[in-house]
């Protein structure tokens, strides 16, 4: 199952490096994207779109403070001297490269769950703090699977408590309150589902990653 996979692994990596373009591709792909649908499908001139475009970016600027500024605080917490004790002391607990790797994704997931501006700095800094542990203790690494491992959490932050969609949505006269209403967090973050679903990503994801780990040669 390991070497299947690994192989896996490989083989999108590959695709991955040869073709995916810039996020900022994304970006402009879907800006036309968006445009060509309120003009095919919404029958709005060219010159409206642009109009709405442009009042829409300055009318995101109080959402886009909140982002920033939990980007902020996440790094202010993240490079406090008592936080990166304790994460040092957590870094130190793997024996082995199969330990860390599965302490990196697991630890990565938790803490993009609790805060995900924290976990965009928190899991590099703990990265680098188990491969200097791992280096002390004379374990060979396998550091592209170790910095993977400690982004995965990236991907399942949206479920977590600071989720920005969930919070914005529960938030009174939120922008989109006129068709959808205030959705409090027990119906998205806190619903079982979620919850569940969470879970399973805990457990599954680590040992995924686990089986990722190449064979020494």
């Amino acid at each position: 199952m390991g070497s299947i996979i690994r192989s896996m692994g490989n083989f999108f990596s590959t695709i991955v490096q040869r073709f995916l373009p810039d996020a900022f591709i994304f970006c402009l792909l879907l800006t036309f994207v968006a445009m060509l649908g309120g003009v095919v499908l919404g029958g709005k001139t060219p010159l409206e779109i642009f109009g709405y475009w442009g009042n829409g970016f300055w009318g995101m600027l109080t959402f886009s403070m909140q982002s920033s500024m939990a980007l902020m605080t996440g790094y202010a917490l993240s490079s406090a001297p008592l936080f990166r004790r304790g994460l040092s002391k957590v870094a130190s607990l793997p024996k082995n490269f199969g330990q860390a790797v599965l302490l990196a994704s697991a630890g990565s997931f938790i803490i993009w769950y609790i805060h995900w501006g924290v976990g965009a700095v928190a899991t590099g800094l703990l990265c680098v703090e188990i491969t200097r542990q791992m280096a002390k203790k004379g374990v060979k690494i396998h550091y592209p699977l170790l910095v993977a491992a400690s982004y995965l959490g990236s991907g399942t932050w949206h479920a977590g408590i600071s989720g920005a969609s969930q919070l914005l949505v529960a938030t009174e006269n939120h922008f989109l309150v006129d068709l959808i209403g205030v959705i409090p967090v027990s119906q998205t973050i806190f619903h079982p589902m979620n919850i569940v679903i969470s879970l399973l990503q805990l457990i599954i994801i680590p040992i995924v990653t686990y089986f990722m780990i190449p064979d020494e040669k």
